[in-house]
């Protein structure tokens, strides 16, 4: 459905939007990734939290 909404999007800006909306819940702490529950009507609306594209270490 994301991509039928967002076609010109890689499968990274996807992924990017799916774990960008995801809902926190407690129980959900630990026992995966995102720690909650994915949003698809948040994904869909474009209210997904930003997710950095490159992660580097310093040191």
């Amino acid at each position: 459905m994301l991509a039928a909404k967002f076609p010109e999007d890689s499968a990274a800006k996807l992924a990017a939007r799916v774990t960008g909306s995801v809902e926190k819940r407690e129980g959900l702490e630990g026992k995966c990734f995102s720690g909650g529950i994915f949003r698809l009507d948040k994904a869909i609306a474009g209210e997904t939290v930003p997710v950095p594209q490159k992660a580097s270490v310093e040191g």
